[in-house]
């Protein structure tokens, strides 16, 4: 009997030595998996986010079958990883529609706008060129957000991060999820809460 009992112990600790060593594999490769994304395939999995948690007015789309306008304005980081991120995928039944040009007249009917770190020299000109207008800008510099940038990534402990300019949100006419917001950093109203 004691026999019997001691065996069955022995079971029980194996399999939950097993288990352990089996969650704590599967954690491994999760990780290791998450590292061998590229900070251009983080981001643009980023901007399709941005698109599914911001509200755009509805003159922002001349009618329900205008597709959401995704433009890089500058040089293109992401190579494939946008289009890939993209691909296959609806918003509100809408087509995604990706649209590159070093000119931002050629993209200003862009419902989020990428400005390239190699177009921030201009960034006064291109917020101008498009004030007014139901544009969600993005940009991947430091100090945009403060220049009038809505969204601009940066790098914390490895991990991709972004602000958001509340105010230039605002004056857009665009309305960004609390979801997103608790994400985010404010940068523009320091009394704003995340959970309006």
């Amino acid at each position: 009997m004691k026999y019997k009992l001691k065996f069955h112990l022995f079971c029980r600790i194996l399999l939950g030595l097993l288990f352990f060593f089996w969650l704590n594999t599967n954690a491994a490769i999760s990780h290791s998996a998450e590292k061998t994304l590229t900070l251009e395939q983080v981001k643009a999995a980023f901007i399709y986010n941005f698109s599914l948690f911001v509200e755009w007015p509805p003159h922002a789309f001349e009618d329900e079958h205008t597709p959401f306008i995704i433009g890089i304005l500058g040089d293109d980081p992401f190579g494939e990883s946008l289009d890939n991120a993209l691909k296959g995928k609806l918003l509100k039944e809408r087509g995604y529609q990706i649209k590159r040009s070093k000119w931002i007249i050629d993209i200003a009917d862009s419902h989020i706008l990428f400005i390239s770190p190699s177009a921030v020299n201009d960034i006064k000109s291109i917020l101008n060129k498009i004030s007014g207008k139901a544009v969600l800008t993005i940009g991947d510099h430091p100090g945009l957000a403060s220049k009038g940038v809505m969204v601009n990534f940066y790098t914390e402990n490895e991990k991709v991060r972004f602000e958001i300019n509340i105010n230039a949100v605002r004056e857009a006419g665009l309305k960004v999820s609390s979801k997103l917001l608790r994400l985010g950093k404010i940068i523009g109203d320091n009394n704003y809460d995340k959970n309006d």
